[in-house]
């Protein structure tokens, strides 16, 4: 998190406005859990931020690993700010294009930054369920694992983790146990 160097006169009123921004029920559904959309979000907490003197700022930017990154910015007129950037991967979703994805990813993000730094929920929490699978096969671990131990330096292992991060379809749990494949790799090519 970034913040100006005195954020005195943004936490006061940011706290007023807190009395007024609330949790917002769940209004769109898909992939099996409910959520608030990002245009609701917008709606319900506008009024409340402009009402003492805060603004939000959202930015796109390049991500890790061939992804992008979100930038949300709690802005005070008196020039204080508090800031955070996170970075999430580019989706691939049947029967849209890339394009089509990547505005899919940014939504995803925004309305996850936003509701971040109005401390609202904005989504039915989803604890221990799966990620949806893009098929019906079971991941295939050990090819990923050999995919990367046969990459030579840290670049190949790079360009190597972009490609089995998009076309991965396991669970949760393969993603935990071939992120820590990859992180053994780099480590070893350092």
């Amino acid at each position: 998190m970034r913040t100006s160097e005195t954020l005195t006169d943004l936490m006061k009123d940011y706290l007023k406005a807190q009395v007024d921004i609330h949790n917002i029920a769940p209004n769109k559904k898909g992939y099996g859990y409910n959520y608030v959309d990002l245009a609701m979000i917008i709606d319900k907490s506008k009024p409340a931020l402009l009402a003492h003197n805060l603004l939000i700022i959202q930015t796109v930017g390049e991500g890790k690993e061939e992804g992008i990154s979100i930038t949300t910015r709690l802005q005070h007129v008196s020039g204080e700010y508090l800031e955070d950037t996170f970075s999430l991967p580019l989706t691939t979703m049947k029967s849209v294009n890339n394009v089509q994805a990547m505005g899919a990813s940014i939504t995803y993000g925004k309305r996850y930054g936003l509701g971040a730094i109005l401390g609202i929920a904005t989504d039915e929490d989803v604890d221990g369920k799966t990620l949806p699978k893009k098929d019906k096969e079971p991941y295939d671990m050990d090819r990923s694992i050999k995919k990367l131990e046969g990459c030579k330096d840290l670049k190949e292992l790079q360009i190597m983790w972009g490609k089995l991060f998009k076309e991965f379809n396991g669970t949760n749990e393969d993603m935990l146990e071939l992120i820590k494949w990859k992180d053994k790799r780099k480590q070893e090519l350092s």
